[in-house]
């Protein structure tokens, strides 16, 4: 009914008005840390949503610099917000793990799936600007789905750029990035 359909904007329009908060300046992040902040807004997004979500933090990866942490986050957020729209999924996984050459961020999700190498989703702002966030932090994003088994978005940063950065290197980095599905090491797409 024209009901519902208003009721679902409305609902979506609210959370496009705190993911723009959210990019504005995200406060928890300086508050609570990376693993916080996850484990806060995934609650927040089981109860908005109805979809449960699990965290799971492996590793205590402690060191990240300010850029790792902001940039994380939002790849977090933009997939768990890809999740509430498209995939119609029942339950999100989010996994941080420090690993000894870096730091994955894993956010899979139990639905319907896409074809990540289509050339509508390679053009959605959502998925360039995820790959592009990797991409600064010389790190990969990989996307693995399939239809009907659900989607496995995974971060990767090496430890290498995770510590302190200059945002001069940042802003070259960006410059000398193209924008694509990735693969991160040790990851199949």
């Amino acid at each position: 009914s024209s009901l519902d359909l208003i009721e679902k904007q409305l609902a979506e329009l609210c959370d496009d008005l705190h993911r723009i908060a959210m990019n504005l300046h995200p406060a928890r992040l300086d508050q609570l840390g990376l693993p916080s902040a996850i484990e806060s807004e995934c609650a927040a997004f089981e109860k908005r949503y109805g979809i449960r979500t699990v965290f799971e933090r492996i590793g205590a990866p402690d060191h990240l610099s300010s850029e790792v942490v902001v940039s994380l986050f939002r790849i977090f957020q933009e997939a768990l917000s890809n999740a509430a729209r498209h995939s119609r999924a029942k339950q999100v996984t989010v996994t941080l793990i420090h690993e000894s050459v870096g730091v994955r961020l894993k956010i899979e999700d139990n639905g319907t799936g896409f074809d990540p190498n289509s050339d509508c989703n390679q053009k959605g702002l959502g998925l360039i600007t995820m790959t592009e966030r990797a991409r600064i932090l010389d790190g990969a994003l990989s996307i693995d789905s399939h239809g009907h088994t659900g989607t496995t978005i995974t971060a990767f940063v090496p430890d290498s750029f995770s510590r302190k950065t200059s945002n001069a290197d940042v802003g070259r980095r960006s410059q000398d990035s193209s924008i694509g599905v990735t693969q991160a090491p040790g990851e199949r797409v």
